[in-house]
């Protein structure tokens, strides 16, 4: 009879350890997925924000050619007004120039923010990981005790 009792006891803490065992394991794998999931929703965005920029920066580029092509068309049909046109080259020039300086500027930014974020989702991915294999580690050390516990009661029952 008791040892009955002391089996169906064992049985209902083995049944009790597996079930935590399997919701640790569940709650690994649903983390797991939401980190991925935000991991994915980060990249999509910073490819979005990326495109978005390197499309505005080719309408730039492109109207900035058009600018140009048109300051030497007007160059040559004006060899009078020579002087004033060499000026005004100059000053889109320069434009340009610094316009395009900005734009390298920025997307070196873009390109050091990327990084950082990535650099952050990286640490805080490492991060879970090591949180999660403390909480198996816990676990592990809790079903160990349990067991202990156990074989001590019976024991002690005998």
């Amino acid at each position: 009879d008791q040892i009955a009792q002391v089996s169906q006891q064992v049985t209902a803490v083995t049944n009790s350890l597996q079930t935590v065992k399997d919701e640790c394991q569940e709650l690994m794998q649903r983390a797991r997925a939401e980190e991925s999931m935000r991991t994915e929703r980060m990249e999509e965005a910073i490819t979005r924000e990326t495109q978005q920029r390197e499309m505005g920066l080719k309408d730039v580029e492109t109207k900035i050619d058009k600018l140009v092509q048109a300051i030497y068309a007007e160059k040559s049909a004006r060899d009078v007004s020579s002087h004033q046109l060499a000026s005004q080259l100059e000053t889109a020039v320069g434009g340009i120039e610094a316009d395009r300086a900005l734009r390298a500027q920025e997307r070196a930014e873009m390109e050091r923010l990327y990084d950082a974020v990535k650099h952050q989702v990286d640490a805080e991915q490492a991060r879970n990981e090591e949180q999660w294999n403390w909480h198996m580690e816990t676990a592990k050390r809790l079903d160990a005790r349990l067991e202990e516990r156990a074989s001590a009661d019976l024991q002690q029952q005998m």
